[in-house]
């Protein structure tokens, strides 16, 4: 970066000789800021993997109840909030906002998710952000019984942390519940978080 302008540059790493150049630009800060619909139409007709078509299924605006607790040890923090799914881009990236509250704590959670499919794992990404300061991704994969298993791992207070997150979904793609098992370090698994998805009803056509 120089000022207001920003170097943009990715090269394509191959098994034999140099590196193959594929993006070689700047921007230039200036003007308003653009807001980009999720109704675009996806870039060079891509189509959906099956895996993020069915997890599209659970697109709705939720209400949600659960709890979490900050640490091993720690005591359980009720939760109340909705959670919005949308999909968007044709089905190639599934939306997630999340605005809640939690018991006894001050202030409004945020959040935000965006879901796609990692052809090079083979597996559905997820990319989280908050206004707590959480940035965290995780791979998701079907489990055999309907639930999607979702692992990430990094540092917790400066100790190695593992966590699995479990949604669970009813027959028509709706999500009912998620739980997460977390460890730190040495410590035993704890469960870190949990909540019950309830769909709200749509509105009616007029």
């Amino acid at each position: 970066a120089d000022g207001d302008t920003l170097r943009h540059t990715v090269d394509l790493l191959l098994p034999e000789g140099a590196s193959l150049s594929i993006v070689d630009g700047t921007f230039q800060r200036g003007g308003d800021t653009v807001a980009v619909g999720l109704d675009a139409a996806p870039f060079l007709g891509g189509t959906p993997h099956p895996d993020l078509a069915r997890l599209c299924k659970s697109a709705g605006r939720y209400t949600t109840e659960g709890a979490f607790a900050m640490g091993p040890g720690q005591p359980t923090v009720k939760i109340t909030g909705t959670d919005d799914f949308r999909a968007g881009f044709g089905g190639l990236v599934l939306h997630g906002h999340t605005e809640g509250e939690a018991e006894g704590l001050p202030g409004h959670y945020v959040g935000e998710v965006f879901w796609g499919y990692d052809e090079l794992r083979q597996c559905l990404v997820s990319h989280y952000l908050s206004n707590m300061g959480e940035l965290m991704t995780m791979e998701g994969r079907w489990t055999k019984d309907g639930q999607l298993l979702a692992t990430s791992n990094g540092l917790w207070n400066g100790e190695p942390m593992v966590q699995r997150m479990l949604m669970q979904f009813d027959a028509s793609g709706l999500a009912v519940g998620a739980n997460s098992h977390s460890i730190v370090g040495t410590g035993a698994p704890y469960e870190s978080f949990r909540a019950s998805y309830r769909r709200q009803q749509q509105a009616k056509p007029q």
